[in-house]
């Protein structure tokens, strides 16, 4: 019995040990767990809790379910005292963070809240939560999440009906041999709405398989929903084809009946649109804006020999606004040939024409065609340039290029009709005059433009660019500011209206003014506020007008009324009506517009057309003159040297107060008493404002005064550099007594 008892109490004192090791060791990065009696009281703990939209515990985000995730930062354990106004870092290797920092900062109960995303990678994986600066040196601890496929369904629409596992197929007619039909699926998540992520979608059936048959994109990337095209290519009768929603067991499909390949069977193909865009009914000119289209189709037996005489029906798929067919049926010529028109109605759409064979039920489709006002809208019509707007070596170096794009849109959102004409001026430099749209890109670039867009070359001249006034001009030394706005630049934001080194590049085109349909009709009416234009100005000086009748609108110091009025001298203008002088369009001001209707026409609207218009700035930059200030925003003035505890601005600019050109970078460097408390790295993005390119500089430190290097590396590969004195905290002399 005495050895029995002693057994049980070595096993007694094992097990009592092995838990006395686990409480010790505790888990979670150290923060945790047993704290020996000579470890620090105020020792922070880290414990975490991942939440769902309900505030419920959960270890799972989908797509379209993220979490919460909750870091408690508390002194000791668990249960001890709350440790607010602590910077917590978080990382995963499975999900993603916001905020972007993946940074947050606890709150007064210890609390630092961050969303929890799917990252777009299926599996599980782990959630790390650090505090670098803890008395205890740096304390972390970590929770495990997985991230599984939302849940999705595919199928697709019948109205607002939603038909799970259902592909709609149009035509539901036997197709022909070498037909094609459209095939639809819409992609819904578990809130029951469609989904706003990229899902994949496989397309299988037999003949896909077999090559004989071919999908416009497969796999196909949809969000939300699709529309693809199916062909036949050598595939006979029934083709029952599946959509298969990667990652998911959700299917859907549908079905295709081909017509059989025999030499008596024809198959019927699309051939072209002429125009494939028809203009809404009543803004036509019979000429290039033409409200009607034919639609031509090709019969063929399977050997692609044009079948003549056979009986065609014409449908469309919608009627919306009067749009119609001029003849429902046809019968092919020599040719093996047949032509529909389709006129246009009183409201732009998108529409396809069904095309089918009478005796065979064989049928196809056309491609999507438009109803369209075909002329650019005020609100329709951008530019862009390509590289960024700031020009390295722009000011004064000959044969630096841009491309510049303009695109314009309708008032319904459509690409403009091919063959709009873009006019072009810029203040410096050489420009190509015009562009065609959809057509003709300008001289010195080529080539056919995408719809709705072209492009033009800009290419500096190596002259200054500087107003035929040049004394109206400012540099940053000319000016002496008793105080920083906090703006971009000197005082106040900008050296005024007559800019050195930019570079107005405007683009107008014969176009419609902008309106609001506030009844819905697509139709100007008496009362609906619109945009009246006055003739397009090149706005040189940036007064967002004409300024020798307008202005001046830009009496700001250190800018004068005579010398805004002055750097305005030079802006040319479209003089549509050849009469000698700037008009504003506003005796009366009426809309002007095609959307105006032909019996309203002179009363409260007109038909005709305006110049719209737009423009950018290219920024021209004198590269060899970059001036660095160091402010302090609370008194406003320059300084020569940053202080502990107070952030700084530095604003980096040419003379003439311009940014650096995109894709620059400023860094900033400390001597090793000075401690930087900012951020050391700064991207230079594309901007086309007036002022400087600034950044935050907050230094902090103990010992002796060091250094700040700020240096700026630019685009054109030359790097400029600006020091500041460091003031530091002053260590406290320990041969100092206490009072």
């Amino acid at each position: 019995m005495i050895t029995r008892f002693a057994t049980l109490s070595s096993r007694l004192a094992a097990m009592l040990a092995v838990i006395f090791t686990l409480v010790a060791c505790g888990g979670g990065g150290g923060s945790g767990g047993f704290i020996p009696d000579n470890e620090a009281d105020d020792r922070y703990f880290i414990s975490m809790a991942l939440l769902d939209l309900l505030g419920e515990p959960t270890n799972t985000v989908t797509s379209t379910r993220p979490a919460r995730l909750e870091v408690r930062v508390t002194k000791k354990n668990k249960g001890g005292a709350p440790v607010p106004d602590v910077v917590v870092e978080t990382s995963s290797d499975i999900v993603g963070l916001t905020p972007t920092s993946a940074t947050g900062l606890t709150d007064e109960d210890g609390v630092a809240t961050f969303r929890v995303e799917s990252g777009g990678v299926i599996g599980a994986g782990s959630i790390v939560a650090t505090v670098q600066n803890a008395p205890a040196g740096t304390e972390s601890n970590s929770i495990n999440v997985q991230v599984v496929k939302a849940d999705l369904r595919i199928g697709s629409f019948a109205g607002n009906d939603f038909n799970e596992g259902v592909i709609d197929i149009v035509p539901q007619d036997e197709l022909s041999p070498g037909g094609t039909a459209s095939l639809s699926v819409a992609i819904l998540n578990d809130f029951d709405n469609l989904t706003e992520t990229q899902e994949t979608v496989l397309f299988t059936s037999d003949c896909l398989a077999r090559k004989l048959a071919t999908m416009s994109s497969n796999p196909a990337q949809v969000t939300g929903q699709a529309t693809l095209t199916y062909t036949a290519a050598g595939c006979e009768g029934e083709d029952v084809i599946t959509a298969t929603l990667v990652d998911t067991p959700s299917q859907a499909t549908g079905s295709v009946t081909v017509a059989p390949l025999s030499s008596t069977a024809g198959k019927i193909v699309f051939v072209d649109a002429d125009p494939n865009v028809i203009v809404v009914k009543g803004t036509g000119d019979g000429q290039q804006r033409l409200e009607e289209t034919e639609v031509t189709f090709l019969i063929t037996d399977v050997n692609d020999r044009p079948i003549p005489g056979v009986d065609v029906s014409f449908e469309l798929s919608t009627e919306q606004g009067g749009l119609a067919l001029t003849n429902t049926s046809d019968v092919s010529n020599s040719s093996g040939r047949v032509t529909v028109e389709v006129t246009a109605g009183t409201v732009p759409t998108t529409f396809f024409v069904f095309a089918t064979i009478d005796a065979r039920g064989i049928s196809t489709t056309s491609e999507n065609l438009a109803v369209s006002t075909g002329v650019p809208d005020q609100r329709g019509i951008t530019l862009t340039v390509e590289g960024g707007n700031v020009i390295p070596n722009g000011f004064n170096e000959a044969g630096v290029e841009r491309r510049l794009t303009v695109r314009m849109r309708d008032k319904f959102g459509s690409p403009v009709l091919d063959g709009t004409a873009a006019v072009f001026t810029a203040e410096y430099g050489d420009v190509d005059s015009a562009c065609s749209i959809g057509a003709a890109n300008g001289v010195r670039v080529g080539g056919v433009p995408l719809a709705g867009e072209c492009t033009v070359l800009w290419t500096s001249d190596g002259l200054p660019g500087l107003p035929s006034d040049p004394s109206l001009v400012k540099l940053i030394d000319d000016v002496s500011c008793p105080s920083y706005t906090g703006g971009n630049g000197p005082c106040p934001v900008d050296l005024g209206a007559a800019r050195g080194g930019r570079a107005t590049v405007s683009v107008s085109a014969d176009g419609e003014e902008s309106f609001d349909d506030t009844n819905g009709n697509s139709f100007y009416d008496q009362g609906e506020p619109f945009e009246n234009l006055a003739e397009a100005p090149t706005d040189f000086n940036e007064d967002g007008g004409y300024t020798p009748i307008e202005g001046p609108q830009c009496e700001n110091p250190p800018t004068s009324a005579a010398d805004c009025r002055g750097a305005g001298a030079d802006e040319p203008y479209n003089d549509r009506n050849k009469n000698g002088m700037f008009d504003r369009n506003n005796s009366p001001a009426i809309y002007n517009g095609l959307l105006c209707r032909p019996r309203d026409d002179g009363d409260f609207c007109s038909r005709e057309l305006v110049s719209v218009r737009t423009d950018t700035v290219l920024i021209l930059s004198d590269a060899n003159s970059w001036s660095f200030a160091l402010v302090d925003p609370t008194v406003r003035r320059k300084a020569s040297a940053t202080r502990w505890g107070e952030v700084y601005k530095v604003y980096i600019s040419d003379q003439y107060n311009n940014p650096p050109p995109q894709g620059s970078t400023v860094s900033v460097s400390v001597t090793p008493d000075c401690e930087l408390e900012s951020a050391r790295n700064f991207n230079v993005s594309n901007s086309e404002a007036p002022g400087a390119f600034a950044i935050d500089l907050e230094t902090d430190g103990e010992g002796s005064n060091g250094q700040v290097t700020v240096t700026l590396q630019s685009a054109d590969g030359s790097s400029h550099q600006e020091r500041y004195t460091c003031v530091v905290r002053v260590p406290p002399d320990p041969n100092d007594r206490l009072p």
